[in-house]
């Protein structure tokens, strides 16, 4: 992975990525549609999308440990084998045994200069 502006602070990293949140990165929750129609299930899936945006402001803790893991741990590189947050997020989590959610992996490597993509 290779490395832009670095040292950002987790409000920075929100911020500058409008579609990050606790969760991951995107607008794309899967909810069953049930009976409700397409504008509700619109509006549910913004609500989720906001709600799950909160989340992460409050994941500082989340943020400092992936943050303190990436920089031990990665070393930024032109090419990365096929891997994503996700699965970067749990080798942290098994080898520290701290939970830390998908968004908080992706702001902390986001702030240390690591560049992301959507997927």
């Amino acid at each position: 992975m290779a490395r832009h502006n670095e040292n950002l602070s987790l409000e920075e990293v929100i911020g500058g990525n409008p579609n990050l949140h606790g969760a991951g990165n995107g607008y794309d929750f899967w909810i069953p549609r049930g009976d409700r129609t397409y504008e509700e299930h619109c509006e549910q899936r913004k609500q989720f999308f906001e709600d799950y945006r909160r989340m992460l402001e409050g994941q500082h803790d989340y943020f400092l440990a992936a943050r303190e893991w990436i920089e031990r741990n990665m070393r930024p590189t032109k090419t990365i084998r096929p891997c994503d947050s996700y699965y970067l997020k749990h080798v942290m989590e098994r080898e520290t045994g701290k939970y830390v959610s998908n968004g908080a992996f992706i702001a902390a490597a986001i702030s240390l200069g690591y560049r992301h993509t959507e997927n």
